[in-house]
């Protein structure tokens, strides 16, 4: 990954090598990009940010640095979707917490930012539980694995009309069931 300075300024290169520094850091960070890829198909995906203090080393020039206490990122850890709800109203997730009951992703008790988890929202219109493909496509998986039976059972359910296999009366002998003879 690479991370660039904005502008040309002094401060700005100073923020990209502080950031460049921290990211490079995290744990398992390209795994975890690749975890959060997961929402393009079942809509959204979210991670837990671990945060940890450390003391990060940030180039000034070629030839200096400085070293400063910070709150970094440790690791991101993924949250299983089952565990997150979202407000049918407002689309904001919230977290399942068992018994305990639900808690904000995004605002904490006080009303201030929580900034501990990231939601990676999946590509498309609409609410953010219903997007991503897995969710248009749930229904053609449990038809792939059906047997022509339960497929005549499933269109009957429907309304659609299907063919019914008969045998004529005019069969030879031997060929028919007996009730047709």
């Amino acid at each position: 990954m690479r991370l660039k300075p904005c502008n040309s300024t002094q401060l700005a290169v100073l923020v990209a090598n502080a950031v460049r520094a921290i990211v490079d850091d995290i744990d398992g960070f390209a795994s975890t990009l690749g975890e959060l890829g997961y929402a393009n198909a079942s809509g959204f995906a979210v991670s837990e940010i671990v945060y940890r203090p450390r003391r990060i080393r940030v180039a000034i020039d070629s030839r200096t640095a400085v070293t400063i206490d910070a709150k970094c990122v440790a690791s991101m850890e993924p949250v299983s979707n089952r565990n997150v709800v979202f407000d049918i109203v407002s689309d904001r997730p919230y977290l399942r917490m068992g018994t305990a009951g639900t808690i904000d992703l995004q605002r904490a008790v006080d009303g201030r930012p929580l900034r501990k988890f990231v939601v990676h929202k999946g590509f498309g219109d609409g609410p953010t539980r219903s997007r991503g493909y897995q969710y248009a496509a749930h229904y053609l998986t449990q038809l792939t694995g059906m047997t022509v039976g339960k497929w005549s059972i499933s269109t009957q359910s429907v309304r659609v009309v299907h063919p019914v296999f008969l045998f004529r009366r005019r069969v030879r002998r031997g060929l028919a069931p007996q009730r047709y003879r």
